[in-house]
């Protein structure tokens, strides 16, 4: 079963230019299937997860959601995904935009941690661990966002990552990242908000 997130929004930055933006955490990673912190260190997709990309992919097509635009973060299990999609759907793979602003999170001395020391943890936790701030991934989530306003596409996917992910749509909607729940891998989020 294919489940397609709904998140409700509330109004923050007011744009008047409607676009639909669709977000989608990249397939399991081999970090994901080890259960350690990945963060910037770049693994690549185990076989599950490029059948999760292309699962993805197959459902995009067959509920004909038009895509114009698919953009990802520049680590490869992103990338990889961004371009299991692009295949299925016949969109360009040279044309995807990599913006260094959808990376991960920098989880500091967590990389390479498992991944159960990581949860639970505070904003102020991660900090003492050198991680980037939530304020860090907020601004990147705005300068995104006006990236993304300023396309003349009208129906975006972004390819991403489950911690940033889980900031740029509580910043979507004006809420905290703890609204947000753990993003499943290589899952359609429509990201629906009157600012885009």
């Amino acid at each position: 079963v294919f489940f397609i997130y709904q998140y409700q929004h509330s109004s923050m930055v007011e744009w008047i230019v409607m676009k639909q933006l669709y977000f989608m955490r990249h397939g399991e990673s081999e970090a994901n299937a080890r259960n350690i912190c990945a963060g910037h260190t770049d693994v690549p997709l185990t076989v599950l997860g490029r059948k999760q990309a292309a699962r993805a992919g197959h459902h995009i097509k067959e509920s004909h959601i038009p895509i114009d635009l698919i953009i990802s973060s520049p680590l490869q299990r992103a990338l990889a995904t961004a371009q299991e999609v692009a295949r299925i759907i016949h969109y360009p793979c040279d044309t995807i935009i990599i913006h260094n602003d959808a990376i991960e999170r920098f989880r500091g001395n967590l990389e390479g941690q498992p991944s159960e020391k990581q949860d639970g943890l505070s904003q102020e936790a991660f900090a003492q661990y050198g991680a980037e701030s939530e304020e860090a991934m907020i601004e990147r989530s705005t300068r995104l966002l006006h990236f993304i306003q300023q396309r003349p596409e009208q129906s975006i996917l972004l390819v991403s990552h489950n911690q940033f992910g889980r900031t740029f749509i509580a910043h979507c909607h004006g809420q905290s990242w703890n609204h947000v729940a753990k993003l499943p891998n290589a899952h359609i989020i429509p990201v629906t908000s009157s600012h885009l």
